[in-house]
């Protein structure tokens, strides 16, 4: 069975139970995590899982028409919020 986490505030819980993300995540097939929420950046969120359904997801998402140009200055924010921000 394929189990996913919405994770929007998954970094506000981990900072209360003083845990590695991964220790919380590690039973999930993928996850969603909002990157302003817990971490400090402005905007992102950001979806993990296997290769293959990351594939899937990269399909659907431009299906529905999502699409960012120019997202290099946000992706920084969120890569600094990732490895800057205490958790």
């Amino acid at each position: 069975m394929h189990v996913h986490v919405d994770g929007a505030r998954i970094f506000s819980g981990i900072a209360e139970l003083k845990v590695d993300p991964s220790e919380v995540l590690k039973e999930c097939s993928s996850a969603t995590f909002c990157l302003s929420k817990g971490l400090c950046a402005p905007v992102g969120s950001i979806i993990v899982g296997d290769s293959d359904f990351i594939a899937r997801v990269k399909i659907n998402r431009k299906i529905m028409g999502g699409h960012m140009r120019k997202a290099g200055v946000v992706a920084n924010t969120g890569l600094i919020a990732l490895k800057k921000m205490r958790f």
